[in-house]
Parts: C-alpha cells; sequence; structure tokens
C-alpha cells in the first residue's frame, strides 16, 4: 500500500526534523467516535505557502482560484451592467 506523504508517521518526522516545525503540513478535524464532539480541529500550516514541501501546490491552488474566480466576477459584473441599462436604475452617488 503506498504511503500518503502528508501523514505517514516517519514523513512527519523527516519534516519536523527538516524544517523545525510539527512536521504536520495540513490535517483533518478528529472527532471523538462516542460523543461526536470535535477533539481536534483540521488545518494547515501557517507557513504552507513559504515551505518547500508545499509552495509549488500552494501555488498552483492560487492559480487555479485566480482562473476559476476571475470570469464569475465578470460575469456578475456584467450582469449588473445588463441590468442597470434595462431597468434605468440610476447610481446612488450620482443620483
Amino acid at each position: 500500500m503506498k504511503k500518503n506523504r502528508w501523514t505517514d508517521k516517519d514523513e512527519i518526522q523527516k519534516r519536523a526534523n527538516k524544517h523545525g516545525c510539527d512536521g504536520r503540513c495540513y490535517w483533518e478535524t478528529k472527532y471523538d467516535e462516542k460523543t461526536g464532539a470535535v477533539i481536534e480541529k483540521g488545518g494547515m500550516c501557517g507557513g504552507a505557502e513559504t515551505c518547500e514541501e508545499t509552495r509549488r501546490g500552494e501555488f498552483w491552488a492560487t492559480v487555479v482560484a485566480i482562473i476559476i474566480v476571475t470570469p464569475i466576477v465578470f460575469l456578475m459584473w456584467a450582469c449588473d451592467w445588463v441590468y442597470d441599462k434595462i431597468t434605468n436604475r440610476k447610481d446612488k452617488n450620482n443620483g
């Protein structure tokens, strides 16, 4: 079975020794099996954007987010502009 580099104990220890941190880059929320209460909230290391282990993945995640969000914002602006033209709505600041 293939090791998961983010959860394997040996990999976590190597990262901790190499980067001087606790070695956990990303972690999941842990729940109590009996009560369902949150034991530990999931998260990401504060240095994930600059750490050698994760910075490439974080960069590409940002690029993909920009590619997805930019057209959505443009479409929202275009729909608002068309709505303004159809309804002859005036800007509150321009009277």
